[in-house]
């Protein structure tokens, strides 16, 4: 079982807390958009507000696609609010693909 936080914007439209069966964080992101229409829609829309999400997966902030499409089943994956602003080199990974 693996338990999903949303926080920020994101918690307060699609709620705060997330269990699923799954294989990968991917999936746990795929399963959010199932059940909570809107869910990648409504974070491309941040994302032209500059606000992006930072992935953690048991306790490990992901950098990149590749390490957030990895097959193993996490036991906890937080996705937290990153403000970005001029000079933040900050990456962000899209998860609606």
């Amino acid at each position: 079982m693996t338990n999903v936080y949303l926080y920020g914007e994101l918690r307060n439209k699609f709620g705060s807390e997330f269990k699923f069966h799954i294989n990968s964080a991917r999936e746990a992101f795929l399963a959010i958009n199932a059940n909570r229409k809107g869910f990648f829609d409504e974070i491309k829309k941040l994302a032209t507000k500059n606000i992006h999400y930072r992935i953690v997966i048991d306790d490990q902030i992901i950098e990149n696609e590749k390490q957030f499409l990895i097959q193993k089943v996490p036991k906890e994956i937080h996705v937290i609010p990153m403000v970005w602003g001029t000079g933040n080199t900050a990456k962000g990974i899209v998860t609606g693909k």
